[in-house]
């Protein structure tokens, strides 16, 4: 029941311009590490689902946890997480940091 803050990273988009143009927008950003360390991040219980919502649909998704290769489950410790979408006008990299904790308080 929790928002958890999520911060844009890098992201290329096309969109139309004029009649039969497009207008393309590259944006490099630094690395989800990186971003991370400006955030203060969520307290989540360890075991914890997170869904994701989008304000438009991707086409397809992949979630890149930047911590321990192979985490599927939460458990305590701080997570930096990495959400890229992709549609048809361009992807965007967006991430988030959570610390898991057995007690949420």
């Amino acid at each position: 029941g929790e928002v958890i803050e999520v911060m844009k990273g890098g992201y290329n988009w096309t969109t139309k311009s004029g009649l039969w143009g497009e207008e393309s927008v590259i944006v490099d950003e630094a690395s989800p590490e990186d971003i991370a360390k400006g955030m203060e991040g969520n307290r989540v219980p360890v075991g914890a689902k997170l869904d994701l919502v989008f304000s438009k649909e991707p086409i397809s998704f992949k979630v890149v946890n930047w911590g321990e290769p192979g985490e599927c489950q939460l458990q305590e410790g701080t997570y930096i997480i990495e959400v890229i979408g992709e549609w048809k006008e361009g992807q965007v990299s967006c991430t988030f940091k959570i610390s898991g904790h057995k007690n949420k308080d």
